[in-house]
Order: structure tokens, then sequence, then C-alpha cells
């Protein structure tokens, strides 16, 4: 199944649900992009929900260049939410950490959870 990163206003957030194959990195750059503008307009912290495992063929240095992009977009937009990372523990590993790391570096405020409950508990929202 091909990869898509399906956004929708949530009542206290902003769901990222990545579903499918993992997305090429243009693709995750418009979703990045899209999220960050649209949760910044409405003041809204971010969720990226990844419920299905996917193997990750993307390199370290793919996802350091995704932490910078996401970067430079949270700056470009001024967006100063949370954003929590939600993927299953079988996809947790160094590059993910890694991304989180140098994003969180760069002055992001973001997490990594396998479960979404512990994610809106760090958001201070309730589970839907």
């Amino acid at each position: 199944m091909a990869g898509e990163a399906i956004i929708t206003l949530q009542s206290r957030y902003l769901l990222v649900n990545v579903q499918g194959d993992a997305l090429p990195p243009e693709e995750i750059k418009q979703a990045i992009s899209t999220a960050i503008k649209q949760a910044t307009k409405s003041n809204l912290n971010i969720v990226v929900l990844r419920e299905v495992f996917s193997k990750q063929p993307a390199t370290a240095i793919d996802f350091f260049a995704c932490a910078l992009f996401l970067t430079e977009t949270v700056r470009q937009f001024e967006y100063r939410n949370k954003i929590a990372l939600v993927f299953p523990q079988e996809m947790h590993n160094k590059k993910l950490d890694f991304f989180t790391d140098a994003s969180s570096n760069r002055g992001i405020i973001i997490k990594l959870f396998s479960k979404k409950e512990e994610a809106h508990k760090w958001l201070g929202i309730d589970s839907d």
C-alpha cells in the first residue's frame, strides 16, 4: 500500500496519521509543512501517529535532513507547541531516536511514544 499522511483536526490537537508504506522525502516535507502551518494557525499540539509497523528504508542522513526541515518549518511559522510521535515499539530504533534528539537539540518540543494514551497525557489532553 502506498504511504500517505492524513491530517485531521481533532478537538484539542492536530492528528497526522501516517498509513501504508514509508513516505518519500518530498511527501514527508509536504506533510510537515502542512501540519505545522495548520497547527500554528489553530494554536494546537501535533500528534503524529503510525499504528502499523513499516520498514524504514531511510538512512540516518535522511532522518537528520528531515529533522533539519522540521526545524526550519517550525521557525518559519513560529510554532511553539509540542509534537508527539506515536510509533509501534518495534519501529523504535536509533534512527528515530536520532531524529527526535536532533529536533529537540534545535529547540523543538518533541517526544517519542509507543502508545497514544501516553502522548495524550504528555500533551495534557484527554484520550479519544
